[in-house]
């Protein structure tokens, strides 16, 4: 598989503050700029391996499916109807790709 270097994302992760990659790295004549964060499969992840960024956009993804929680409260959605709603509108985004960033808060 031919590799998209439009598409390609260099970033160094590390734990330890020593190292540090600043190189510039040369694919297909295009050159690839280390980047400090990236989207990976619908994960935020930062060379830091802190997650708050991902974290933060769960938060506001998921604000607007509970504020229209509570309008379907207010409109006499009964306590099953609500847990659905929940289910399959907030927590699957809250889970999602949780095993990769989850250990890591």
């Amino acid at each position: 598989m031919p590799l998209n270097p439009d598409e390609t994302v260099v970033m160094s992760t590390s734990l330890s503050h020593m190292y540090k990659y600043d190189g510039n790295i040369l694919v297909n004549g295009v050159t690839i700029i280390p980047a400090t964060e990236a989207k990976f499969l619908g994960v935020f992840i930062d060379n830091k391996l802190n997650f708050n960024k991902h974290i933060d956009y769960l938060v506001s993804k998921t604000n607007s499916r509970l504020f229209l929680m509570r309008q379907l409260k207010v409109q006499g959605l009964n306590t099953e109807g609500l847990r659905k709603f929940y289910t399959s509108n907030v927590r699957s985004i809250l889970l999602y790709g949780a095993p990769a960033w989850y250990s890591f808060i």
